[in-house]
């Protein structure tokens, strides 16, 4: 919801009751798992972007983690169509 006394969109935000990271924990976990990272590579779900990796995320990744491949995949393939990530997937 915004301030605006005439929004009449008063719906929560998707995101509102997900828990704020721990900052110490996040810390801990970039000493721990840091060195397995490349500056300036991007990462999907702990590996680096790759086709590979958005289409196995897109057929058996949680929820959000499909709809952020489908996005991905659209992006970076041009012959790739934005899926329905709303829709059910049959095997």
């Amino acid at each position: 919801p915004t301030d605006d006394a005439n929004d009449e969109n008063v719906a929560l935000d998707d995101d509102e009751y997900l828990p704020w990271p721990d900052p110490s924990k996040v810390t801990s976990l970039w000493q721990r798992y840091g060195q397995n990272f490349i500056v300036g590579r991007r990462y999907f779900a702990g590996r680096p972007v790759s086709l590979e990796v958005l289409k196995d995320k897109l057929s058996s990744g949680f929820q959000r983690q499909r709809h952020a491949a489908a996005y991905e995949l659209a992006l970076i393939d041009s012959d790739h169509r934005l899926v329905n990530t709303k829709a059910k997937v049959i095997p």
